[in-house]
């Protein structure tokens, strides 16, 4: 993901704002995958995203988004492993 872009569409959205979230591409050059860690430790599982989906952004640190997706699933995932993050503007 280009960074200036990246980090200027962090600048424009707010805690609680839609967005849409676009994992790495599989056919990357580096083999990096998007991997989601559920908010709350204990059951160990990770999720492999493998498509864009839409979620409520709840918070965002430089190193990882804090999200709450569709299905009520809270999630963070790496900003490394992002290929594209759009704001869902409400009309």
């Amino acid at each position: 993901m280009n960074e200036g872009i990246f980090l200027d569409l962090m600048r424009r959205v707010q805690r609680g704002d839609m967005i849409r979230i676009y994992p790495m591409q599989q056919g990357n050059s580096q083999g990096i995958r998007t991997k989601a860690y559920p908010c709350k430790a204990g059951s160990g599982e990770i999720y492999e995203v493998t498509e864009p989906f839409e979620a409520r952004m709840e918070a965002y640190n430089d190193v990882a988004l804090r999200v709450r997706a569709e299905n009520g699933l809270c999630l963070i995932i790496n900003v490394e492993e992002i290929w594209k993050v759009d704001r869902i503007w409400s009309e």
